[in-house]
């Protein structure tokens, strides 16, 4: 993406809900963000979500997000 695209696109916030399904959900949502280079700038959470945006704005990946709440659910 080149600079003038960058400061050009509109900003993308990501909401995840609570639930433990709901985690599994997100995670989907993740990889599809991912796997269609669509940028996020703003990750929260409840509950689950929280788990899951924490994770994420860490620098996991979803792959590596979906193992790890796999072994709590």
């Amino acid at each position: 993406m080149s600079e003038s695209q960058k400061i050009n696109r509109k900003k993308i916030g990501l909401v995840l809900g609570s639930g433990g399904i709901k985690c599994f959900a997100a995670i989907s949502i993740l990889k599809f963000l991912k796997q269609n280079n669509i940028p996020v700038d703003l990750v929260v959470g409840c509950s689950g979500g929280s788990i899951v945006a924490t994770m994420w704005g860490a620098g996991y990946s979803p792959e590596q997000i979906e193992e790890n709440v796999s072994k709590v659910t």
